[in-house]
């Protein structure tokens, strides 16, 4: 089968990018030719052996044109190439099927926000073409489903969940033995519970939230420590790594994970911490919580920093036994994740699926 996937960056950095790399191999390793369509492409970014790539750039247009350009050029190439498959991982028109791991609106109305200028306009617009032209949608979360529906009028029957998968290769619940000495690789005190927050953007990922509810908790007890943007904290018990090339450690370190995000469409923090053996507590405007039952983690409905340091306060590790096999039990690894796209797709593929 040919199979094209469209994606406007190519790097090996972020979510959407590492799965994109996922998809080109678990493709080629199956059989599949595949073409990836880009429109930049980060210096240095070597591609899977045996994917031809096609680069659609925008060339000199502003930024908020970029995407709709991309987007048309995109279109053009996979009607020229006729793909047995095509699968777009956001903002583009003219693939057979596209993923919804986010939508503009639902983040806007999360965050109080209204339109104001040019790049919003052009996110929407994209949004919403695409969501509407493609053939299928596969949804991040029950929750992106509920927003596609109520606030783009998307018929339910052509949306489709798929969770994003996880590498269980890289996230493993072996790492949980080796806590003792990761802790002390990170600086943790063995006599505090250790918390972690991993984030890029901190005010839509609830860091302020955070900040508050550890201004009052007692510095003796409890500690946070914050993968993502450097930022200098006046709290002795907040901690900034910066940015953390291998997250995997740090979620096997913390005794527990805190997402407590306005506006979070899944959330692989949640998974990627559950993985590496460590409860979360998260927001109920997190789409992950659909996978979160009590022996994994919590959810806590509400924004309200109050809320969060009693939660904080209740926690007692015993409370939580996370399952070896739990990523298996809600099928989120990689193959199966594959499998149930196929399946939707182009059920003859299923055939196709690389023996587990």
């Amino acid at each position: 089968m040919r199979i094209a996937l469209i994606h406007y960056r190519l790097a090996r950095q972020g979510g959407l990018e590492t799965r994109l790399f996922n998809y080109m191999n678990w493709f080629i390793q199956a059989g599949h030719e595949v073409t990836v369509i880009y429109a930049r492409k980060k210096a240095g970014v070597a591609l899977p052996e045996g994917v031809q790539a096609i680069q659609a750039s925008p060339g000199l247009a502003l930024k908020p044109f970029r995407r709709i350009v991309f987007s048309n050029k995109a279109g053009r190439i996979l009607k020229a190439q006729q793909f047995d498959f095509s699968l777009s991982l956001g903002r583009t028109v003219g693939q057979d099927a596209v993923l919804a791991a986010a939508n503009h609106r639902g983040f806007l109305k999360a965050l109080g926000r209204k339109k104001r200028g040019l790049s919003d306009w052009s996110q929407d617009r994209m949004d919403r073409l695409s969501f509407e032209k493609s053939k299928l949608i596969f949804a991040a979360s029950s929750m992106m489903k509920d927003e596609l529906v109520q606030l783009y009028g998307i018929a339910p029957a052509k949306i489709h969940l798929l969770l994003p998968p996880i590498q269980t290769g890289h996230f493993s619940p072996q790492l949980k033995a080796q806590q003792a000495q990761l802790k002390a690789q990170y600086g943790m005190s063995p006599e505090k519970t250790s918390f972690c927050f991993i984030s890029t953007s901190h005010y839509r990922k609830g860091f302020d939230i955070l900040l508050k509810a550890f201004e009052h908790l007692p510095a003796e007890k409890y500690e946070l420590f914050v993968a993502g943007d450097s930022f200098r904290s006046q709290l002795p018990h907040i901690h900034s790594l910066g940015f953390v090339q291998e997250p995997a450690a740090l979620y096997a370190a913390a005794d527990f994970c805190l997402h407590p995000a306005r506006f979070e469409p899944f959330g692989q923090v949640v998974t990627e911490s559950i993985q590496c053996g460590t409860p979360v507590l998260v927001s109920h405007l997190v789409g992950a919580q659909e996978i979160i039952s009590p022996e994994v983690g919590q959810v806590i409905a509400s924004l309200a920093w109050e809320d969060w340091r009693k939660a904080i306060l209740a926690l007692k590790a015993s409370d939580f036994r996370i399952p070896a096999d739990y990523i298996q039990q809600k099928r989120l690894s990689l193959e199966d994740h594959m499998g149930r796209m196929l399946e939707v797709a182009f059920p003859p593929l299923k055939s196709s699926i690389p023996p587990k």
